[in-house]
């Protein structure tokens, strides 16, 4: 059971200022569908509702018919790309993958010291992971100097994988930000 406070960054609670509550979902994925449960509670008592939530996927039938026949390995048609940030600042890794069936993604974090460790997303984590179509982004709202390294997006699917990685340079105060461009 996910509890949803006001500090989740992957849904936000709007207060209608009538007495009600609204949740939303910025960016709902098939891994969001699942049953909601709203609990209202004062001092007088509590009461609950459930609603369920399915989300499905953006394809027409006609496509969906000739994918059933289509089998592609992943692959990045947008890499991951170097980023330098000041300590503080945001932070967005952004790549795109194809594949069918949709590949099922891995990001991987290797420190300075080479030590790996597979990237968590929980609702405590400092990272959060976002992915609409063939976009899948990995944001930070204030980074650190210890997420300094490389982040590797592993894309797999029954036919195969593909990597991307990029170098994340966290500097100073005054580091002057720096972006890689092609």
């Amino acid at each position: 059971l996910l509890q949803i406070t006001k500090a989740n960054r992957a849904y936000e609670i709007l207060l209608t200022g009538e007495g009600e509550s609204v949740l939303v979902i910025p960016y709902a994925v098939i891994k969001t569908t699942g049953t909601f449960k709203c609990v209202a509670e004062n001092s007088e008592g509590s009461t609950a509702f459930e609603t369920q939530l399915t989300v499905h996927s953006l394809v027409s039938r006609k496509s969906s018919q000739s994918q059933q026949q289509e089998k592609l390995a992943p692959s990045f048609t947008m890499d991951l790309t170097d980023i330098g940030v000041a300590i503080g600042h945001p932070v967005t890794l952004k790549c795109c993958v194809q594949g069918i069936p949709e590949p099922q993604l891995k990001w991987v974090f290797i420190n300075d010291s080479q030590q790996t460790s597979v990237m968590r997303t929980t609702t405590d984590s400092a990272w959060v992971q976002y992915r609409q179509g063939d976009t899948c982004e990995m944001k930070t709202e204030s980074v650190v100097k210890t997420q300094q390294g490389t982040y590797q997006c592993i894309a797999t699917n029954e036919h195969g994988k593909a990597m991307t990685q990029c170098y994340l340079l966290v500097g100073g105060i005054n580091f002057c930000m720096i972006k890689k461009v092609i």
